[in-house]
C-alpha cells in the first residue's frame, strides 16, 4: 500500500500558494498550510515550535511560498 505524500506550503492563502495546493489536493497530495498565527516565519521561536508540534509528521514536499512585498 502506497502512504500519501504530504506537502508543507507556506504562503498558501491566495496567489500562486493556492493554485499549489489545488493542483496538489488534485494529484492526491495531502497539504499542511499554516496560518501566519501557526507559523510565523519571521520568528526563529516560532518555526522551532511549529517543528516541535509537528514533528510526528513525515513531509516529503516543501514549497516556501510566502513572502512579503512591500511597494513604496
Amino acid at each position: 500500500m502506497n502512504k500519501k505524500k504530504l506537502a508543507l506550503i507556506t504562503g498558501a492563502s491566495r496567489g500562486i500558494g493556492l493554485a499549489i495546493t489545488e493542483l496538489f489536493k488534485k494529484n492526491d497530495i495531502e497539504v499542511l498550510t499554516p496560518t501566519r498565527a501557526e507559523l510565523d516565519l519571521s520568528s526563529e521561536e516560532s518555526v522551532k515550535e511549529f517543528l516541535r508540534k509537528n514533528s510526528h509528521l513525515e513531509i516529503d514536499i516543501l514549497v516556501n511560498n510566502a513572502g512579503v512585498n512591500i511597494i513604496e
